[in-house]
């Protein structure tokens, strides 16, 4: 029996992907193929995509395959995508798992299609083995070492990253590019007016967090709102992804508190940015939801759900603005809230210091790479 339904999914994809393939074709730059988590309508990952774009297009056309469905395009990428310069690692927590899984698998497919190009890495995080293993994805550091021993260049996300890297007596030096996001990182900041307006972030993550109950924070982040709202403060909910905006209203149950806010408008990059920014204070759990507001100098605290996090904030040296999800404290979190705001102008002041720091060495990692090629 024909499966028209496959066949009519994959004219679909030709016909969105054809546009890549011409110009592709027909780029007169040096060009490179771009594997990482991208299609899951994540802002976060949308994000590192656009940033890495913007690092390289004075030099590369960036050609993304679709790591949802890398058929994606395939019969004309027979055609018209020949000879990349480069096969890309991008952002996002995608050295783990295994040979036969996920972006290690489809690293080696592209090595196999394009055996001439040369590899690197731009900004990926490294999952760490304890707590792979703890949430039931183990990471094939074997596999992993094969890929990057014969990658041109490397550079990852953090310090907790490279330092698992050098850990693996790698043959390549492993340097350090921040976060991609962290590309869109204002030099200017506008002082926070002090209205008590809060940005908050909650996701369902499933199992795969500190202490494999998402129950705590379902429990904690609606008492939390209340006592905030208590205190006089304005609460708005943003999400990275959409599933954010329904776990948050609806299966923690916070549409059912009058007076909470909801911004929509999060796939846009440079509307969520200045969300954030009109935002005194912002707590959140997803990684980049933190991120996002450190690029536009808004205090955080971060709710961390996997080291992931840590690999950031130790990175900008503001590992105080956190707590694992596994053990917070609400009174302690409002605490600390309060500090942060009575103090604004000295915390924003702070973070700016650290995140414009943070953009100068990406930008020096950057050239590094780019006077390699």
């Amino acid at each position: 029996m024909i499966n028209f339904s496959y066949y009519i999914s994959q004219l679909k994809s030709e016909i969105a992907y054809f546009p890549k393939n011409l110009i592709y074709f027909f780029a007169k730059k040096k060009k490179a193929i771009y594997i990482g988590c991208t299609g899951h309508g994540n802002l976060g990952d949308e994000a590192i995509l656009k940033a890495i774009n913007l690092m390289l297009n004075r030099h590369f056309y960036l050609y993304d395959l679709s790591y949802n469905k890398p058929s994606s395009g395939k019969y004309l990428r027979r055609l018209f995508v020949k000879n990349p310069d480069y096969i890309i690692l991008g952002g996002g927590t995608i050295i783990r798992k295994g040979a036969d899984e996920s972006y290690l698998k489809l690293l080696n497919e592209s090595i196999k299609v394009w055996p001439n190009a040369k590899t690197g890495t731009i900004g990926p995080g490294v999952a760490e083995p304890d707590f792979a293993d703890f949430i039931g994805f183990p990471i094939d550091v074997e596999g992993w070492k094969k890929f990057l021993n014969q990658s041109s260049f490397i550079s990852v996300r953090g310090v907790r990253s490279k330092r698992l890297l050098d850990s693996w007596h790698l043959n390549k030096e492993v340097n350090i590019i921040h976060d991609p996001a962290i590309w869109f990182t204002r030099e200017k900041f506008n002082k926070k007016r002090k209205q008590k307006r809060i940005g908050v972030n909650f996701a369902d993550i499933g199992n795969r967090i500190y202490g494999k109950n998402q129950d705590l924070i379902k429990d904690f982040a609606l008492d939390f709102v209340r006592m905030l709202q208590k205190d006089g403060w304005t609460v708005f909910l943003y999400p990275t992804a959409k599933s954010d905006m329904e776990y948050m209203l609806n299966k923690i149950g916070l549409k059912n508190i009058l007076g909470v806010n909801t911004y929509s408008n999060y796939t846009d990059i440079e509307s969520s940015l200045d969300f954030l920014e009109s935002m005194d204070i912002f707590v959140g759990q997803r990684l980049h939801s933190i991120i996002f507001a450190a690029t536009v100098s808004t205090p955080f605290f971060a709710l961390e759900y996997e080291p992931k996090t840590k690999d950031f904030l130790e990175t900008i040296n503001m590992s105080d603005n956190s707590e694992q999800v596994d053990r917070l404290n609400i009174s302690v979190i409002m605490n600390k809230i309060q500090a942060i705001y009575s103090s604004i102008d000295i915390e924003q002041s702070k973070l700016n210091d650290r995140m414009k720091k943070a953009k100068k060495e990406q930008c020096e990692c950057l050239d590094l790479f780019l006077n390699s090629i």
